[in-house]
């Protein structure tokens, strides 16, 4: 005799975040974008569709899962964003993290979005 087993919803949900969270690297939906000009290197990598506020100068909103990889001359920037929405931020400068909420890090983000918009092409 064959008895199902019930399934764990806790299990469902992770094993569906989980697959939503690599779609992305699976479907080849990830874009990368590699400048190097006199010495300068710009690398973006980015997943997911991405707006940016009306300024230019900040990331308003990134699809669930999706995520940008800044990368210009020693500074950083990680936006990722959950099965929520919600923007997760990681920059650094010179290989030291710098604070969302510093004057410093507001500036590289500032010009980090700048230099996305350009690749980005939306």
């Amino acid at each position: 005799m064959y008895t199902m087993k019930k399934k764990n919803p806790f299990f469902i949900l992770l094993l569906f975040a989980l697959l939503a969270g690599v779609a992305c690297r699976f479907h080849g939906h990830t874009r990368t974008v590699n400048v190097n000009n006199n010495g300068e290197t710009l690398r973006i990598e980015y997943c997911g569709d991405i707006s940016f506020n009306e300024d230019g100068n900040a990331v308003d909103d990134i699809a669930p899962f999706g995520y940008i990889r800044y990368k210009h001359n020693g500074r950083k920037v990680y936006i990722e964003s959950d099965e929520d929405g919600t923007l997760r931020y990681k920059i650094y400068n010179d290989g030291h993290r710098i604070h969302i909420n510093d004057p410093e890090a507001q500036q590289i983000l500032s010009s980090a979005v700048k230099e996305m918009e350009e690749h980005y092409g939306h």
